[in-house]
């Protein structure tokens, strides 16, 4: 057989993801020093002949500071700026020109690094801090709904590494959202991202940042500037991408759109962060009568003035081939042994290179996340197509490499007559061999349920208010919350809280416990709920002592029982003794037990004869509602001398008179 033919490798060595110029100092330089210049302008239009202008100021918060990437090593403005919390401010003193214009010129050097984090970040988040609460609630574009929580729970599912579920999340935004530049001039919301799935860098990040926020990972939106090698925008131009928060760690980039999860090229400089991606760049405010002012578009435009240094290898990279040798139309397998070189978290783009011979099964590109000094094997499935010339041997290539040109190259033969492995056979293989993903499910959720009240009265709806949250990373669906037979049935997402209501009502009373129970095939909670039922409050009285019969000016007394006959306790009591009308009181707080009245009296204010005599309790429940108990007798006066008539005539004419005043 004539071995007459070796296929060369057909690939580059330096390929960048899409929307990347495929120049090499984006991945392989250690710094880069980028010009910047960011520039725009305003007309003053008059109204009147007569306007006047006092100031005008323009307000930009696009600038570049440092930041973990990044060094600004310049800043020069036209005219002079003011700095001010996040923006720089240019102002125009009684400006005799009507045309005005702000120059930011800058030099920043950026560096090719990551955050070195070295230890497993727990998930889910706890006892985040205030500041970066903020950033896991839902903004004007970055909203979130039911959709988007559910997919992202997908993520997160049976996973305990905040590193890993960002970085799934950011691949599947990359793979799944089409990149379409008509929409390069709209921002749009997460919810019609995810329904869409199109859109450019606003899109992309705002549908990962929503994503992570609806998991309860803080991230936020980042403006700024990149290098693009698609046709319309070579170059650099404006970008957006994301950063999220890893407690103890800080801040780190993710940029979906150019597939970089966990770090950005030096070709990124940051000009702004923000919640939303609604934000806008400069605002402007003027003073003064009969003008308007129409402001320019900002103009930003940057470019490379020096590269320096080789970026240091974080990984090595080793392929083999599963079969030296096989026959034409047989599957083999790609197997690359890639070793984390350092004490912290590394992602990696791998891209697997072959001759147009090879077939590459499902996708060549594949993204990976590695543990500190974690060694790991990534496989790819081959296929040799049909159609080869008998009388050859085929030496096929095949190379696997990252953004940054680490490669590593193997071949094997391929003649005619040789073995054939077919698909499924190179599945069972792939299936001994692949790594065994150990997830760590958590089935966990948070149930409290309180009642609005510790007291109710009888026949008053008591309302029970629940709040369900999932504290594990397994989505609960079909989750059931009961109280007695009142069942309502929820999904909820990892991370995320639901407030559940009951109400009830109880026909006795006394103290009472209901219990609220929360269960699925994959979790059961129990919250018990403490409240009071109370009776309406009741006093009678009882054990009424008074004599019938009286001599006039002698002191007598009338005994009674105020029986405290409901569960509940009355409040705000008063007792009143009505003697002909005239009353006399005695104030009480409340009647947490039975109280005797034994009330000293004095016949002078009576008159001959029958006399009628009224108890009456009024008293108050818990919500300030009136109640009252009467109870009537008549006391006897002996018969009065002329002398006495006068002086019970005079005592009821001054009690009448005290009870006017």
């Amino acid at each position: 057989m004539q071995k007459g033919m070796i296929l060369g490798l057909l690939f580059v060595l330096f390929l960048t993801p899409a929307c990347l110029a495929d120049d090499s100092w984006l991945y392989k330089s250690e710094k880069v020093l980028i010009e910047l210049n960011i520039s725009s302008g305003m007309e003053i239009v008059p109204e009147s002949s007569d306007y006047h202008v006092g100031y005008v100021k323009a307000r930009l918060s696009f600038f570049p500071e440092d930041d973990f990437q990044q060094r600004l090593i310049k800043l020069e403005t036209n005219p002079y700026f003011l700095k001010k919390e996040d923006i720089i401010e240019f102002k125009w003193e009684q400006p005799d020109k009507k045309e005005l214009h702000f120059l930011l010129n800058s030099d920043v050097e950026t560096e090719n690094k990551l955050k070195k984090i070295t230890n497993k970040i727990k998930f889910p988040l706890k006892n985040l801090d205030e500041e970066y609460v903020k950033y896991t609630k839902p903004t004007g574009n970055i909203d979130l709904n039911d959709n988007i929580i559910r997919v992202a729970s997908e993520f997160a599912e049976g996973e305990d590494d905040l590193y890993v579920i960002t970085h799934k999340i950011a691949e599947w935004v990359n793979i799944n959202i089409e990149y379409d530049l008509k929409y390069g001039t709209s921002t749009e919301k997460s919810s019609w991202i995810l329904k869409n799935r199109i859109g450019t860098c606003d899109e992309f990040s705002s549908l990962f940042i929503a994503l992570c926020r609806a998991l309860g990972i803080p991230a936020r939106y980042v403006s700024g500037i990149a290098y693009s090698n698609i046709p319309e925008l070579e170059g650099f131009g404006n970008h957006a991408w994301a950063e999220v928060y890893f407690p103890d760690n800080g801040w780190v980039p993710f940029d979906p759109t150019y597939g970089e999860f966990g770090f950005v090229n030096p070709s990124h400089v940051k000009l702004k962060t923000s919640a939303d991606s609604g934000n806008a760049s400069t605002s402007y405010e003027w003073r003064g009568h009969d003008f308007d002012v129409v402001a320019e578009k900002l103009d930003i435009d940057a470019k490379v003035k020096k590269v320096s240094g080789i970026k240091k290898p974080l990984i090595k990279i080793n392929a083999d081939i599963l079969k030296n040798g096989v026959g034409f139309g047989s599957y083999n397998l790609v197997e690359a042994t890639i070793e984390n070189l350092n004490t912290y978290y590394v992602p990696i783009t791998l891209r697997l290179s072959a001759p147009l011979e090879l077939d590459v099964i499902e996708v060549s590109k594949k993204n990976t996340l590695l543990i500190p000094n974690e060694i790991k094997k990534v496989y790819w499935i081959v296929r040799l197509t049909e159609g080869l010339k008998r009388n050859y041997i085929y030496t096929l290539p095949v190379s696997v490499y990252d953004i940054s040109n680490i490669s590593s190259t193997s071949s094997f033969e391929s003649k005619f007559g040789d073995l054939i492995l077919t698909k499924q056979e190179i599945d069972e293989i792939l299936e001994d061999k692949a790594e065994e993903e150990l997830k760590v499910y958590s089935r966990k959720i948070d149930l409290k349920c309180d009642s609005d009240k510790e007291e109710y009265y009888v026949d008053e709806t008591i309302l029970v208010n629940c709040s369900v949250k999932n504290t594990g990373n397994i989505f609960l669906g079909n989750l059931r919350i009961c109280l007695d037979r009142d069942c309502k049935t929820i999904d909820i997402g990892i991370t995320q809280e639901k407030v559940i209501s009951f109400s009830k009502k109880h026909l006795d009373s006394g103290k009472k416990e209901a219990i609220v129970k929360a269960k699925n095939n994959q979790v059961s909670k129990n919250s018990y709920v403490n409240y009071e039922v109370l009776d309406y409050p009741n006093i009678t009285i009882t054990d009424l002592v008074y004599p019938t019969e009286i001599l006039f000016n002698k002191d007598y007394s009338i005994g009674f029982m105020l029986n405290k006959s409901s569960s509940s306790i009355p409040k705000n009591i008063e007792v009143t003794i009505l003697q002909n009308s005239f009353p006399e009181k005695w104030p009480l707080r409340d009647l947490d037990k039975n109280k005797m009245f034994d009330i000293s009296l004095n016949s002078k204010t009576l008159h001959e004869g029958e006399n009628d005599f009224e108890v009456i309790v009024s008293y108050e429940d818990n919500k300030s509602r009136a109640y009252e108990t009467k109870k009537n007798f008549s006391i006897t006066v002996a018969k009065l001398s002329f002398s006495q008539k006068v002086i019970s005539l005079l005592y009821s004419l001054e009690l009448w008179l005290e009870s006017l005043f």
